[in-house]
């Protein structure tokens, strides 16, 4: 089956496209992983490099109050983002929607998110209600040993976009909170044994070619968001079994 509309560099793409998304591991005990932080400091996306890297920060776009019109990255983040586009080219790039996060934004979308599930689940109590929000959006922790990983400048929402800076098609919207947007959540119906759409199945090469070029150059996948993938912070460090080398900037600068 062929899904791609633009010619595949030699590193041919194909190989991941049909290779699928292995089960992913969970998060939880990641506030028990030790953060030694190692004095990276933050660079902007933007500009960082342009023939690879599209910056459209949605936060800002969409109006939030404590959004920032760039993205931030630390300096070992922007470069391995840089060496995962590498691998995209000539057809592609990736589209960075957000980065590292102001506190203040956090607490923003934290909030918002919680009364959106306080709304649709009256019966939820206080404990449940923070846990379901917590899926989805981190708490904005006053405890420096537990930063959200956005304030750290190690995780990174983004998909892939064509050379026209169009995104491909991902099967959901960004910040779509709901089962669609787990990473395996197409590998999941074939193994059920469903029959996908054709384009379902171009959804699913997209999915997979995103996971690939990011893991393969040492980023990590956050299992619920298809888009979020993480660095150096806690997420990262539960998964690989390391330190996190990131801990909570409270600035860009």
């Amino acid at each position: 089956m062929k899904l791609w509309s633009y010619r595949m560099s030699d590193l041919d793409l194909n190989r991941w496209v049909t290779t699928p998304i292995p089960e992913l591991p969970g998060v939880e005990g990641r506030k028990d992983v030790q953060i030694v932080d190692c004095g990276e400091p933050l660079v902007p996306l933007s500009g960082f490099a342009p023939d690879l890297i599209i910056v459209r920060p949605q936060y800002a776009l969409c109006g939030y109050l404590h959004a920032i019109s760039e993205a931030f990255a630390r300096e070992k983040v922007a470069k391995t983002l840089r060496d995962a586009a590498q691998l995209l080219r000539p057809s592609y790039r990736l589209l960075i929607w957000d980065a590292w996060r102001p506190k203040a934004l956090q607490e923003e979308l934290f909030l918002e998110y919680r009364e959106k599930l306080r709304r649709a689940h009256p019966e939820y109590s206080e404990e449940r209600l923070a846990r379901e929000t917590e899926i989805y959006v981190s708490l904005p922790s006053r405890d420096a040993s537990v930063p959200a990983p956005h304030s750290t400048g190690g995780a990174v929402d983004l998909t892939i976009c064509d050379p026209n800076g169009q995104s491909v098609p991902m099967g959901t919207d960004f910040d779509h909170f709901g089962p669609e947007a787990a990473t395996r959540f197409f590998e999941e119906r074939i193994l059920s044994g469903e029959e996908l759409s054709e384009q379902e199945r171009l959804t699913l090469g997209y999915r997979r070619l995103l996971f690939w070029v990011l893991t393969m150059q040492g980023f990590t996948s956050y299992r619920e968001e298809w888009w979020h993938f993480d660095f150096g912070d806690q997420f990262w460090g539960r998964i690989t079994g390391r330190p996190s080398i990131y801990a909570e900037r409270d600035n860009a600068l």
